[in-house]
This record gives C-alpha cells, sequence and structure tokens, in this order.
C-alpha cells in the first residue's frame, strides 16, 4: 500500500478483512434502516413499536401519538370528574344557602337559581282572598285575588323579588341584597332581563304590586323608602346606604340606595322578611297594563305569557289632558303628548258621571272606592303608555305604594328606571 505518485489507477486485490467489513457495514446499514423506520413509526402511528437492539433483544414502547391520545382521554377524564365534584359541592352550598335562607325566616323567603346560575332572593306570597284583607271600604269582592290566577286557574302562591334587580358581573338580573339597583332601562328591556332567567320567570306585573300593596295596608300602611335622596323625606333618620357612598340627604350625584338596606319601614309587611324598596328608589316596570291614547288595557288575571295583542280592552278612559285625571267612559280632553294629568294622590281620581264602575279596575288599583295608600299618578292619554310603581328617590311625598307613572312610551330610559321579576314555581 505504498504511495504511488503519477499512476493510473490500479485495482487492488481485497482480502478477508475487507469483506468482514462491508458485510458489517451492511448490517449497521440494515439495523439504522429498521431503527429509521420505527421512529418514523413511533411519531406519526397510534400503535405500539417493537425494535431489536444489537444483542437480539426486543424492546417494545407505545408511540407517541398513541401517548399523546391516551394523556388526552385521561386529561378529559379528569376534567369531567372535576366538573362533576364541582357541580355537586355548587349545589350543596346552594342547598345549604337555600335551607338557611328559609329556616331563618320561617319559610317566608327563599332562594332560587335562574338558568343563568344566579341566585335570587325571593318573598314567598301566599295566596289569599280578597274578603281575607278586612277592608270592605275598598269594594273589592270577594273570591281569589287576581294574583294567584293565571286563566282561571289558582296558584297556591307567588314569589316576589325581595330585592330590586341588581345586574351582577356574570349577567342577567338578580335579587339580591345589598347591590346597587339597575337602571336605564326600557320596558321591552326590562321584560325580556326577566323572562331570559328561564321558566316561570317574569317580569312583575300590575296584580302582583297590587297585592303586595294590599298586603301592606294592613301590616305596613305607612310604608316609606328612599323619597328624598337616600333617606325618607319625612323621616330623616329613615335612611340608607347611597350607591355614590355620598351622606343621605346630599342633593347631589346618584340618590340610590344599596337594595334592603332601608329600615323595616320599607318593606311591605313591615318584618324583616317583607319585600323591600318598593317606595321610591327608582320606578319599577310592571307588566299586563298599558294605556293607548287614554284606554286602559291589561289581563284579567296574572298571565305573563299573554301577549299584548291578547290584553283585553276596559271601557275605562283617563280623560283629561291637563289638570287632575278624570276616569271616563271615553275621552274627551285628549294630551298633545306633552300634556299629562296628575294627581298627588292616585285614590282621588275622579269619575265622570258616564263611568260604569269597574271592579276589576279596583282590584287593579286603577279606580278606587276610598282613599287608601299614598302615591301620586301621571297619566298621558295620547300614543301608547306603559305603567311604573312606586316613585324614586326624590318624589318626596308623590313616592308611594299606590304610585303609579302612565305617562311614559315603552322606549322610555332613566337613571331612575329599574324593575322587579316575579316566579311560578
Amino acid at each position: 500500500m505504498a504511495t504511488v505518485t503519477n499512476q493510473p489507477a490500479a485495482v487492488q486485490p481485497t482480502g478477508a478483512p475487507f469483506l468482514e467489513g462491508i458485510a458489517a457495514l451492511r448490517e449497521t446499514n440494515e439495523f439504522a434502516a429498521k431503527t429509521h423506520q420505527v421512529l418514523e413509526e413511533m411519531v406519526t402511528q397510534d400503535k405500539d413499536v417493537s425494535i431489536t437492539d444489537a444483542s437480539g433483544t426486543m424492546h417494545t414502547f407505545a408511540s407517541l401519538v398513541k401517548l399523546d391520545r391516551e394523556i388526552a382521554a385521561q386529561r378529559s377524564s379528569l376534567a369531567n370528574d372535576y366538573a362533576d365534584k364541582t357541580a355537586s359541592l355548587t349545589i350543596s352550598a346552594t342547598m345549604g344557602y337555600r335551607n338557611a335562607v328559609e329556616k331563618a325566616s320561617g319559610g317566608r323567603n327563599t332562594l332560587i337559581t335562574d338558568a343563568q346560575g344566579n341566585d335570587n332572593i325571593m318573598v314567598v306570597i301566599p295566596r289569599f282572598n280578597y274578603e281575607d284583607l278586612e277592608l270592605p271600604e275598598l269594594n273589592l269582592g270577594t273570591g281569589t285575588m287576581t294574583a294567584f290566577l293565571t286563566n282561571g286557574a289558582p296558584r297556591s302562591e307567588v314569589m316576589i323579588s325581595k330585592y330590586i334587580n341588581s345586574t351582577l358581573s356574570t349577567g342577567g338580573f338578580a335579587s339580591i341584597g345589598g347591590a346597587i339597583p339597575r337602571n336605564y332601562i326600557n320596558f321591552d328591556t326590562a321584560k325580556s332581563l326577566c323572562t331570559n332567567k328561564g321558566s316561570g320567570w317574569h317580569m312583575m306585573s300590575q296584580h302582583e304590586w297590587e297585592a303586595l300593596r294590599l298586603i301592606s295596608l294592613k301590616f305596613n300602611a305607612e310604608m316609606r323608602g328612599n323619597t328624598y335622596w337616600g333617606r325618607t323625606h319625612d323621616s330623616r333618620f329613615e335612611n340608607a346606604t347611597r350607591t355614590d357612598a355620598r351622606a343621605a340627604g346630599d342633593t347631589t350625584g346618584d340618590g340610590r340606595t344599596k337594595t334592603g338596606q332601608g329600615p323595616l319601614s320599607w318593606t311591605h309587611d313591615g318584618s324583616p322578611y317583607g319585600v323591600c324598596d318598593l317606595v321610591g328608589n327608582v320606578w319599577e316596570w310592571v307588566d299586563q297594563l298599558k294605556i293607548v291614547d287614554g284606554q286602559i288595557i291589561c289581563t284579567l288575571d296574572n298571565n305573563p305569557s299573554a301577549a299584548e295583542a291578547d290584553w283585553i280592552a276596559q271601557a275605562a278612559f283617563y280623560d283629561n289632558a291637563t289638570g287632575t285625571p278624570k276616569l271616563n267612559s271615553q275621552v274627551v280632553s285628549q294630551s298633545d303628548g306633552s300634556q299629562y294629568s296628575y294627581s298627588a294622590l292616585n285614590s282621588n281620581v275622579t269619575k265622570d258621571a258616564s263611568y260604569v264602575l269597574n271592579e276589576l279596575m279596583r282590584r287593579l288599583g286603577v279606580e278606587h272606592a276610598a282613599p287608601s295608600s299614598k302615591g301620586a299618578i301621571y297619566a298621558r292619554n295620547a300614543g301608547e303608555r306603559l305603567p311604573l310603581r312606586g316613585g324614586h328617590w326624590y318624589n318626596t311625598s308623590d313616592a308611594g305604594p299606590a304610585a303609579l307613572a302612565l305617562n311614559n312610551a315603552r322606549s322610555y330610559s332613566s337613571n331612575f328606571l329599574g324593575s322587579r321579576s316575579a316566579f311560578f314555581a
């Protein structure tokens, strides 16, 4: 194997060592090819792969694809198990909360979780008859109150949101204490937010509002609320925490108070378990009654699923474009749309000689047989007008359980407008 310079190539004969080297290289190449195939299967196929080492020992491994699938399945199983356990804990916690609410109130309050997952404190109002009120001067007749009838069928109870609806970070409407009442809301939005809470939920109706007003005559005839910038206008020490953190009586800022933080005189029955803030704070949209060009149109009983087109027009009209509203069999003095009539007491609305007395109108707080609850009335007898109840935080003596505003279109929105939900079990 000496070095040869400037000579043509020459074929040298090969010996046994060279042939052995070639064989070893061939075996190495074959081993490398098999190893490459195994590696390719490990990253591309969902299976177990095997490889034999130089000593002839076979080794079996799960491919990376198979490992990924098995790990994903384990993660999914763990996630489902976690979700099941979390849901179970949530249900247990909610039931514990509900039991605590019911135990503390003797069953007069309960907790209902709506379809959006929001907890709502509700006041249970058992069915009663008009004669049970023992208020014959109101001439309301006898039998089951309309709030507990749906298409004539009786209900054992209705549940009313203890608090004015608030908007939570999770979305939707909820009845919770110590929250900021939702405002800047028109009629249709308020109604949708109530019905979107799920089956059985609806915006509080005129029938239900009147049930609470009549109960208040028995148990808290002087029901008061936030009627002057965080306090009661004629009882200054009755106050609650304002949403803007200003002092009660300060006439700047936002005069709303947090839900349910007033004294017991601010509940419908004067108890810790009553419906809060019906008087003042924010006007509340109610459903199932409206006026169109002064004519009263309503449901005959508490039927939130009834379309407005199916509400019944009554032979009752709010007359007088200005001055004091008058109940009439027709409209004689029509508003031009900018005018409205007003009375400091709803129960002072007069009746034209042609007006036919109507028991349903008395039951709905439209017609009054005798003075009863405090609260003003506003009526605009041109166009469609939807009802607001209760008054707001600077209405002073115009606010009250009988306060009724029928001077706004359904699109009206303001910082002093809110709403409340109700529920059929």
